[in-house]
């Protein structure tokens, strides 16, 4: 819960599965991250409970359980990761390189993607980049070095055995410059 607490409805109002953390809520009205995710996941336990998920705005930290195989989220420990391992926050006033064009994604097609992914990019001179997809944790999944020349260069990635559905970044870079896009793949 972003504010840390549930607002307190009246049955027939709110879900069943709330009515352990009301209790808590009279009791006390600070819940510390631990205890409100302790709270919301065992208010969802449910058995046909898919995922969990909890953000904790003063940290920043994301916490996130998903089903596996029988096993209801609110049972598994939660993963979890900061929205600085997520996002690379850029200023308005940001004047790398990669903005005066030394680097550029132009494209990424077909979006979503399922089998191929297109990528069109710009590169000021012919060098050396290594094109990288990220999952939203910031795994790296898959990366391959190329060889681009001066101009538009496009080249195609076989994406149907190495990545499942979900949302990846794709990021071009030669170690002095980088640019990054996002591609959703959907199965």
């Amino acid at each position: 819960a972003a504010t840390n607490h549930f607002r307190k409805l009246y049955t027939p109002v709110y879900c069943y599965r709330y009515e352990g953390i009301v209790d808590s809520l009279v009791i006390s009205t600070f819940i510390d991250p631990e205890r409100s995710w302790t709270l919301i996941s065992g208010a969802a336990g449910i058995s046909s409970n898919i995922q969990a998920i909890q953000y904790i705005p003063s940290t920043g930290a994301i916490l996130w359980s998903a089903r596996t195989g029988s096993v209801p989220a609110y049972i598994l420990a939660p993963t979890s990761f900061t929205t600085d391992e997520l996002f690379e926050y850029v200023s308005v006033d940001d004047h790398s390189s990669t903005q005066d064009g030394e680097l550029l994604i132009k494209e990424i097609f077909p979006y979503p993607a399922q089998n191929e992914i297109n990528i069109v990019y710009f590169s000021k001179k012919a060098k050396n980049v290594v094109c990288s997809i990220y999952d939203v944790r910031g795994r790296k999944i898959y990366q391959q070095k190329i060889q681009t020349t001066a101009g538009e260069n496009e080249f195609t990635l076989n994406i149907s055995t190495t990545l499942s559905s979900g949302l990846y970044f794709i990021r071009m870079s030669d170690n002095t410059v980088s640019a990054t896009e996002k591609i959703i793949i959907v199965r």
